[in-house]
């Protein structure tokens, strides 16, 4: 039946057998039987949970047209995602299949491996590390998607300059010019320029520019009223690297056969000498990470049928367009002394910003989604031993693990609870047909 399904299988490297081991063969000396050796074992899982028209057997699948029904929302018809996790492993190996071979008989055929007392994923089944998706990069990216962002916000501007007016850069040195304080004053000044001046300037510009471009967002404003509003906003891609461990006297598996381990002693049908054998291997892990949202928007501006509306449509347009305002939780917050350190370690500027645009503004997010993609890239090295038939090169061993997650966001933001919707919410979310009168999310 039609629902959502988690299902899970096994991805075998071409070197593999059935049971996920690598074999070798191999006649450590003359006359001896050919001998079969597991060198390691490796299991990589593939998970994906997501929507499916059918069962996992693939029995029960679903008509076409069911499906089209099942999947229909007349109250959302534009919202068709679901939620969705895979995640999946691999391994690649520079050396898989390596031969060695001698005129007395003796020979090894098979992979070169790599094995560090030190790796931080032990045991057979290999998953990366991925984590919890971070919610405050769909925080961050409703804010800046919001169709009805101000222009520029006039009753910040007055509020800040009347209650932290800036001083004219320079004004200290010119009242006191003697003063023994110089590399004080040179701090004052410093402080008044990044924290008073140029934010003021800045508010000014935009106030300028919102002027000059009062026309044109008015239409675009009134253009938009009650339509579906597509965004999309990527955030850059984060990278990062580190060493997991690094083992010196290290030899690769397989070539262990012949190496002598735990002692000094070495086959010389393979090896002329101990430190042939042996180098220093190393582990490293490379990261990089990826979130993007996509969602649509809805706003309605009052009603111009009536006095009173007139009234309130006139009082949008100036929030909206210019940023004349009464007090809201979010110019409260930027009033408060040192709120920009505050969002160094955490978002609570941007919630305080989307709280009051879904208040203030009859605003809604008719969907919308937060992607994350994670790549986690695994590498082994080792320097390379030498055979008697010459050198193998660099040795490499490299697990790549990716996960793709999408969370669906509430018609209020990400990770809030429905419960928590207060009544003038719950009543925009029946008025735009996002709910019916049970408080229930369609």
């Amino acid at each position: 039946m039609v629902g959502i399904y988690t299902q899970s299988r096994t991805l075998f490297n071409p070197h593999q057998n059935r049971y996920g081991q690598f074999e070798c063969t191999y006649r450590a000396n003359p006359g001896w039987s050919v001998s079969i050796a597991n060198v390691q074992t490796r299991l990589y899982p593939q998970t994906t949970t997501s929507f499916r028209s059918s069962d996992p057997s693939g029995n029960t699948e679903i008509d076409p047209v069911q499906l089209i029904i099942a999947r229909q929302d007349p109250l959302r018809p534009t919202d068709h995602g679901h939620e969705f996790s895979t995640r999946k492993g691999k391994l690649t190996l520079s050396h898989p299949l390596w031969r060695v071979g001698r005129s007395d008989s003796t020979f090894y055929r098979g992979p070169l491996m790599i094995d560090l007392a030190g790796d931080n994923i032990p045991g057979i089944t290999r998953e990366g590390d991925f984590g919890e998706i971070n919610l405050q990069y769909g925080t961050k990216a409703i804010k800046e998607s919001i169709p009805t962002k101000m222009a520029a916000n006039v009753t910040q501007l007055i509020a800040e300059t009347l209650i932290d007016r800036p001083k004219l850069p320079g004004g200290d040195f010119f009242r006191d010019p003697r003063s023994v304080l110089v590399a004080r004053k040179h701090g004052d000044e410093y402080l008044n320029w990044v924290f008073g001046v140029v934010p003021t300037v800045s508010d000014l510009l935009k106030l300028c520019q919102a002027i000059i471009d009062f026309d044109k967002n008015l239409k675009q404003l009134l253009r938009d009223d009650g339509q579906y509003i597509r965004r999309r906003f990527d955030f850059p891609v984060s990278r990062s690297s580190r060493i997991i461990a690094t083992e010196g006297d290290s030899i690769p598996t397989g070539a262990h056969l012949f190496g002598g381990i735990g002692g000094s002693y070495v086959n010389t049908n393979f090896f002329k000498t101990y430190e042939d054998g042996r180098g220093t291997a190393s582990l490293t892990e490379e990261r990089s990470e990826r979130y993007y949202f996509t969602g649509a928007f809805s706003y309605y501006l009052a009603s111009v049928s009536s006095p009173g509306g007139a009234i309130a449509r006139g009082a949008e347009y100036a929030r909206l367009l210019l940023g004349v305002q009464g007090l809201t939780l979010d110019l409260a917050y930027q009033l408060v002394p040192f709120s920009w350190l505050l969002d160094w370690f955490a978002n609570v500027g941007d919630i305080t910003s989307n709280a009051t645009a879904f208040q203030n503004n009859n605003l809604v997010l008719r969907w919308g989604y937060l992607m994350r993609e994670t790549r986690i890239k695994r590498i082994y090295r080792h320097p390379g031993i030498r055979f008697v038939t010459g050198p193998t090169g660099p040795i490499t061993q490299t697990e790549e693990f990716t996960q793709k997650l999408r969370v669906k966001a509430t018609p209020y933001g990400f990770g809030l609870n429905p419960n928590s919707f207060s009544e003038s919410q719950w009543a925009i979310l029946i008025a735009l047909g996002l709910t019916k009168n049970n408080r229930s999310l369609l």
